[in-house]
């Protein structure tokens, strides 16, 4: 089925090495700061509005974003997948991927970007700092992990972190073969797809955010951690093995 989407053309980028893709739901009190710290690295941008309520579209383009938006809320997974679509289109060799909530900051792409151009293969994911995080939802993240791991029957940590870096070929592979869900566990998904695939996964440590005045998380604890287990399970019924590494020295 394909996504119902439109297109605001004005900010088109030209075809670049790296694009950064934010999915996008109700951030407008985030969204303004975000786009100007991400822009001020000098990489196209790209905005998946997931049928925001809010003003999240107009204020993407206003800050120089291409934005691409569904019609209606079509989940998390969805607006990546539009996103990857579009980077394979205009032929980026990397997607870095965060949220627009503000808990992910832009100073640490370029470590993340450092680490993919020593492993062009690689998915590289970065490994939140959680000290300030909510109890529940770090508490969710770790059964979330918890299952992952053990399906996968490797160690994988913070498997629910959005702060992603993407090949080009990883992209192809999603593209190609979408994940069968389109919400929250579409992330974890791609983990175990990419890694039953032998594509290494990196782990990289970054810093977390938690601004007080975001909008509350989309993320439902315990139905989204329960939703995670269950399609990874039914994912995982055909075994496999993910590779990982520690990050390099």
């Amino acid at each position: 089925m394909k996504t119902p989407v439109s297109v605001a053309t004005s900010h088109e980028p030209e075809p670049a090495p790296v694009l950064v893709l934010i999915p996008a739901l109700d951030e407008s009190r985030t969204l303004a700061s975000l786009l100007d710290r991400v822009l001020a690295l000098h990489h196209p941008c790209l905005v998946t509005d997931d049928g925001s309520r809010d003003d999240s579209a107009r204020i993407a383009s206003a800050h120089g974003a291409t934005v691409i938006r569904h019609a209606r809320r079509l989940g998390k997974g969805a607006a990546l997948l539009t996103g990857f679509r579009f980077a394979r289109q205009h032929g980026y060799r990397w997607v870095v991927t965060l949220d627009g909530d503000g808990q992910h900051d832009p100073a640490d792409i370029p470590q993340l970007l450092g680490a993919a151009a020593g492993n062009p293969r690689a998915l590289i994911l970065g490994i939140r700092e959680k000290t300030a995080a909510p109890r529940i939802r770090v508490g969710a993240n770790r059964v979330a992990d918890c299952f992952i791991s053990h399906l996968a029957t490797i160690p994988l940590q913070d498997t629910q972190s959005g702060f992603r870096v993407y090949p080009a070929e990883a992209i192809a592979a999603i593209t190609h073969r979408p994940p069968r869900t389109q919400g929250f566990p579409f992330e974890s998904e791609v983990l175990i797809s990419l890694g039953r695939q032998g594509f290494p996964i990196i782990g990289i440590p970054v810093s977390g955010h938690y601004p007080a005045d975001a909008r509350r998380s989309h993320f439902r604890p315990i139905r989204d951690t329960l939703a995670i287990s269950a399609v990874v399970l039914t994912h995982w019924r055909g075994s496999g093995r993910c590779r990982t590494r520690n990050p390099p020295p």
